[in-house]
C-alpha cells in the first residue's frame, strides 16, 4: 500500500518503492495528472497494489461474511493451485532436460556414423567423398548443439511460442 504523504515531493518517493512497472505506470499517471495535491494524495493514501493467487484479505473478509470458511477454502485453494504450478513448471522442466540429452546423443551418434563412415571412405581412396562426410558430421554436431543451446537456455517460458500452441 502506498501511504499518504504531506507535500508533493512524498509524492515522487512512492516511485522509489519495488513497484511492478504496471504500479509504477499508475502512480507516474496519478503525479502527471492536473489534480490538485491534496487529491493526489487522497488517492495514493487508498491505492493498493496487490497481486497474487490470494485475493486482497478486505475481499476474503466479504467472502467469509457470506459463507462462514469460505476464506479457509479460498486460501487453501491459492496455496493448492501454486503447489500445482510449480509441479508442472518442474515436470516441465525435466521433460524439456530429458529430450535434450536425448538430442544430443542422437546428434553425437549421428555425427560418429558420419566420421567413421568419412574414416572408411578415405581409407579406400575416396577422400573427396571421405572428407564431405566428415565435414556434415562435424556440421552436424555443431549445429545440433548451437540449436539445442538457444531453445534450452530460453528463461522466459512465455515468450516461447513452442510451447504454447493453440488450435484455433
Amino acid at each position: 500500500m502506498v501511504s499518504p504523504s504531506s507535500n508533493s515531493k512524498d509524492l515522487d518517493k512512492t516511485q522509489d518503492t519495488k513497484l511492478s512497472p504496471l504500479d509504477a505506470e499508475i502512480v507516474d499517471q496519478i503525479n502527471n495528472s492536473k489534480m490538485s495535491n491534496e487529491t493526489k494524495q487522497e488517492i495514493i493514501s487508498y491505492l493498493e497494489m496487490y497481486s497474487g493467487p490470494i485475493p486482497h484479505p478486505s475481499i476474503l473478509e466479504g467472502y467469509e461474511k457470506l459463507y462462514h470458511g469460505a476464506s479457509k477454502e479460498i486460501i487453501n485453494n491459492g496455496i493448492a493451485e501454486s503447489k500445482h504450478r510449480r509441479k508442472l513448471e518442474s515436470d516441465r522442466q525435466k521433460r524439456r532436460g530429458r529430450l535434450a540429452w536425448t538430442s544430443l546423443i542422437v546428434i553425437s551418434m549421428v555425427t560418429i556414423l558420419f566420421i567413421c563412415l568419412s574414416a572408411y571412405l578415405i581409407l579406400h581412396n575416396h577422400s573427396i567423398a571421405g572428407s564431405v562426410f566428415g565435414t556434415v558430421g562435424v556440421f552436424t554436431l555443431l549445429g545440433g548443439v548451437v540449436g539445442n543451446i538457444d531453445e534450452l537456455t530460453q528463461n522466459d517460458d512465455l515468450s516461447n511460442p513452442k510451447d504454447h500452441k493453440t488450435d484455433n
